[in-house]
């Protein structure tokens, strides 16, 4: 319990600086409209940015917390291996956004698209092909090898990924249709990559030619999905 307690106490540390390093400033917001294909944002586009940023943004602190008294008990603490636990932080609040983005907002404008979207509107299909196959690859390894503890959080990771994708896609709408595809993809496609990136990680294949050009392909896949935008594609 004692190292349990101390890694919360260093990773809520962590999570504010976090918190405070990454506050999402009109700076931030308007790159974030940039990467993302939005090309001549107005003030009204940066404040829904900043806005889609806090939402994940809060989230950090608390869950750098919360997370050593799920994982210490399953022995995969995060001070073992750093980059894990901040996967799963961006992922948890990233998932946590989105649910509570489900709500209808106050404003009374709001435009909307005729056609039904659908996931390949947000994630290309040969990254949610690779991701597939690493999540596939990833259950597979770690029950053959019944490393139950790392199993559980690669079908956490995976879950997650999927719900956050989902729940992009069936948000309401805020804000101009340009701006709301565009923090869409970014949420539907972060998660995807982030999610590639985990399921790689944990199928934790032998040293070896075969692991590096798998490692490798998850990561230049990870990539590409979330690479600048030059323009949202808004459906006509």
């Amino acid at each position: 319990m004692h190292d349990v307690l101390l890694t919360a106490g260093l990773t809520t540390a962590f999570g504010l600086y976090l918190f405070v390093l990454l506050w999402p400033d009109r700076r931030r917001s308007l790159k974030l409209l940039h990467r993302w294909g939005v090309r001549q944002p107005t003030e009204a586009d940066v404040t829904e940015a900043q806005t889609y940023l806090k939402r994940r943004r809060y989230w950090y602190p608390v869950l750098f917390l919360g997370l050593p008294f799920v994982t210490g008990p399953l022995h995969v603490l995060p001070d073992e291996n750093p980059g894990t636990g901040i996967i799963a932080t961006l992922v948890g609040g990233g998932l946590l956004a989105e649910l509570l983005a489900q709500r209808r907002p106050r404003h009374t404008h709001r435009e909307a698209v005729l056609a039904r979207r659908v996931v390949t509107d947000l994630v290309p299909w040969w990254a949610l092909a690779v991701f597939a196959a690493t999540a596939v690859a990833a259950v597979v390894r770690l029950s053959a090898r019944h490393v139950w503890a790392d199993l559980g959080v690669a079908g956490a990771a995976v879950l997650a990924t999927g719900l956050i994708v989902v729940l992009a896609m069936r948000r309401p709408v805020s804000g101009t249709i340009e701006v709301d595809l565009a923090l869409r993809l970014r949420s539907a496609r972060v998660a995807t990559a982030l999610g590639i990136v985990v399921a790689a990680a944990q199928t934790d294949l032998p040293a070896g030619p075969w692991s590096w050009l798998g490692t490798a392909l998850a990561l230049a896949v990870a990539w590409s999905v979330v690479a600048p935008l030059k323009r949202v594609p808004v459906p006509a």
